[in-house]
C-alpha cells in the first residue's frame, strides 16, 4: 500500500494541515477496497489511521472515514487531497463517509 501521512509542517511544505495532523490517508484502489471490505466501486481517500494523541483525533477524524471532499473540491485521489488541503484560508468542510452515513465537518 501507498499511504500518505499527514503532519506538521511549516508553510514551505507541499502539505501543511494542522489541524489534520496524525491521519495517514491512502487511495481507495480495489486491492484495498477488498481488503477493507469496502464496495468494489468505491473511490477517494480512506482514513488508515489516527494517531491517538494527534490534532486530527481531536477534531474528531478517525480510522475509516472516506473524504470525499474539501471546501466542495472533490477528494478522489491523495493528490487531490492535499491540494485542497494547501490554502488554508480559515479552515475546510469536508465531506466524510463514515459507516455508510455521508457528514459534514467543519475544521476552523
Amino acid at each position: 500500500k501507498t499511504a500518505y501521512e499527514i503532519v506538521d509542517c511549516d508553510w514551505s511544505s507541499d502539505v501543511c494541515s494542522s489541524d489534520l495532523s496524525g491521519a495517514k490517508v491512502a487511495n481507495i484502489t480495489p486491492a484495498l477496497a477488498d481488503e477493507m471490505q469496502l464496495s468494489a466501486a468505491k473511490r477517494g481517500v480512506i482514513v488508515l489511521d489516527v494517531n491517538t494523541r494527534s490534532i486530527a483525533a481531536n477534531v474528531g477524524v478517525q480510522t475509516g472515514d472516506i473524504i470525499q471532499s474539501v471546501n466542495g473540491q472533490r477528494a478522489d485521489n491523495v493528490a487531490a487531497l492535499k491540494r485542497a488541503l494547501t490554502p488554508r484560508n480559515g479552515g475546510w468542510d469536508l465531506t466524510v463517509e463514515r459507516g455508510g452515513q455521508v457528514m459534514r465537518v467543519s475544521l476552523r
